[in-house]
């Protein structure tokens, strides 16, 4: 997340998206999802992303946040 051009709402996007897919989404469909329109910073933010250990406490808090708020 440091020294990068993207919003912070990206990343915390990101985190949820793989959370909920189990890693099974990829680059490409990110950034479509986010509707950005170079590849390339996508492809470095989803690698950071997959590259986070488990018990990052950023990534749990993000995580547990978007399950608490989108129960079904």
């Amino acid at each position: 997340m440091e020294n990068s051009n993207l919003p912070l709402r990206y990343w915390f996007l990101v985190i949820a998206y793989l959370s909920m897919n189990n890693n099974g989404i990829s680059a490409l469909q990110v950034q479509k999802e986010l509707q950005h329109n170079r590849y390339e910073p996508v492809l470095r933010m989803v690698k950071k992303v997959k590259l986070l250990p488990d018990n990052d406490l950023l990534k749990q808090s993000i995580i547990r946040y978007i399950h608490n708020t989108y129960k079904s």
